[in-house]
């Protein structure tokens, strides 16, 4: 009967070692599945970021666009554009009499509105 006893004991043993095994592994689990859900909210932000960054760079783009296709009418107009260059706000000290402002609107028909305000600063010059 002690081989009976001794297979006894190592069955004991082995199912011991298998509920330490599945303790470690659901340890693991555990923490790459926190880890994995860490990354998922990483990158949901990081898409956040993005696709504000790609609506800002599109509005540039707009804005730019609607500025070139105002300086090509203004120029088969018959106004010098480039002595005009000189007075834009980046080349105007900082103590301009006027501000600037410029927006552009996508429609939902795709097209593009723009709007351009020029106002006078209070206490600027005539």
């Amino acid at each position: 009967m002690p081989k009976a006893k001794n297979k006894k004991v190592n069955k004991d043993v082995t199912i011991y070692q298998q509920s330490l095994t599945i303790a470690d592994m659901r340890m693991e689990r555990n923490y790459y599945y926190s880890a994995l859900k860490e990354s998922q909210n990483s990158l949901v932000e990081k898409q956040k970021v993005l696709e504000q960054t790609n609506k800002d760079l599109y509005d540039a783009i707009r804005a730019y666009d609607g500025l070139n296709t105002m300086a090509n009418a203004a120029e088969k107009m018959g106004i010098d554009m480039d002595s005009l260059n000189k007075k834009l706000p980046e080349n105007i000290p900082t103590n301009q009499t006027h501000g600037f402002k410029q927006s552009s609107v996508l429609t939902e028909s795709g097209k593009v509105k723009h709007a351009f305000k020029l106002t006078p600063k209070k206490g600027g010059a005539k």
